[in-house]
């Protein structure tokens, strides 16, 4: 049976429920509360560490069992690459899917090997030294503005918790190898099958946004195309209440057409 009104929730690489506070925070903000939701954390991560990661495509398998039928799928980065494979596999699970800085695959077997290397280039480096890891990995270009957003503090606060946990950052790390980008089976031959896809995507994440107008050309009837202004790709840190409107938008489109 269908579940209307419903979102379901899909953090990133080292994501966990609570990267999802301050977008509740932000649907809350006109009821009081959020509207009905459920947080999928991706086995190897948040409370399901203990798990082991497979494949991307045992992933999404594990989010289409969990996320309601009908529900209003929302995913970031890695989850969002998830989300993609899960709505490819089963179009009409969803009522519509939001993607917020997602890769739909690298086309060659080349470009795999080499995603391949560089990710478990990242995992050892991980393992080796969290915390040095991380700090480098907030830095980066692609997270542009993060560290000035009001909700980076308690984020990296949980990032820093989990650094100091052996038993986490080798469960993130396994998480890296085997759902690498390397990994993951290309899709863009397959977006324009997916009705109701929404791409989301920080405007100073460059390479996003290439990446979201190449799959807006492979599917210009069904896929649209949202930059958020002045943010970088941590869109659940940066902009929640950008993201909270477009949720709400989504569901009120659901309501009227009955799904």
């Amino acid at each position: 049976m269908a579940t209307q009104g419903v979102i379901t929730l899909v953090s990133g690489w080292l994501g966990e429920a609570a990267d999802f506070d301050p977008l509740l925070r932000a649907l809350a903000s006109e009821a009081g509360s959020p509207p009905a939701h459920i947080v999928h954390e991706v086995a190897g991560l948040g409370a399901r560490y203990r798990e082991e990661p497979q494949s991307v495509e045992d992933a999404a398998e594990d989010l289409l069992a969990s996320a309601p039928r009908g529900s209003l799928l929302c995913a970031y980065s890695l989850g969002a690459r998830i989300a993609l494979t899960a709505a490819v596999r089963a179009p009409q699970h969803f009522s519509e899917v939001i993607v917020c800085g997602v890769h739909p695959g690298l086309a060659t077997e080349a470009e795999r090997r080499l995603r391949l290397d560089v990710d478990e280039a990242r995992a050892r480096a991980f393992e080796e030294n969290p915390h040095a890891f991380l700090a480098g990995w907030h830095a980066q270009e692609l997270f542009t503005g993060l560290q000035t957003a009001p909700d980076f503090a308690a984020l990296a606060e949980r990032r820093t918790a989990l650094a100091g946990d052996a038993d986490r950052v080798r469960a993130s790390a396994l998480v890296l190898r085997r759902l690498s980008l390397g990994t993951q089976r290309p899709l863009w031959s397959d977006l324009a099958t997916v009705p109701h896809l929404q791409v989301i995507v920080g405007a100073e994440d460059h390479k996003f946004v290439a990446l979201a107008e190449r799959m807006q050309v492979h599917a210009p009837q069904t896929l649209r195309v949202q930059l958020v202004a002045g943010v970088g790709h941590a869109i659940l840190t940066q902009a929640p209440e950008q993201l909270a409107l477009v949720l709400r938008a989504c569901l009120a489109r659901s309501s009227d057409r009955g799904d």
